[in-house]
């Protein structure tokens, strides 16, 4: 699935949700959400909220990296639901903060990296500005 509108209905079909009833569990209309999936554009505080209520992996439903389920940058809050409902080994929790980490790391540098980009964009298009102006 090459895009984050067709990796979104994926998830909404599998788990069998009409769009109505996703709307009401992430809070906006079912007409904003088959919109958005159809031109793909979906506003990153609602795919933050998709993949917290779908329980799917963020990286993979932004970037399609990844397993759906697996590997997904986590709140504290889910990390300690994770490890109440499983009985795991002090090893198997520290792998799975270990994963949130890793997860949030990847995206700040993905973030550092448009920044970076936008940067030298600016920069360019100020020397381009002031050769228009001598």
């Amino acid at each position: 699935m090459e895009t984050i509108g067709k990796r979104l209905e994926y998830v909404r079909k599998q788990r069998g949700y009409t769009y109505g009833s996703l709307a009401e569990l992430v809070g906006i209309s079912g007409d904003a959400i088959r919109i958005g999936i159809k031109k793909d554009k979906i506003k990153e505080y609602y795919i933050n909220v998709f993949a917290e209520k779908l329980q799917v992996n963020r990286q993979w439903l932004i970037f399609g990296n990844g397993d759906m389920l697996g590997s997904s940058p986590v709140e504290m809050s889910s990390v300690k639901n994770y490890l109440g409902q499983h009985e795991v080994s002090s090893e198997k929790a520290a792998e799975h903060t270990y994963t949130t980490l890793a997860g949030y790391k990847e995206l700040a540098e993905a973030r550092l990296t448009i920044i970076d980009l936008l940067t030298a964009e600016n920069e360019r298009l100020k020397e381009e500005l002031d050769e228009i102006r001598m």
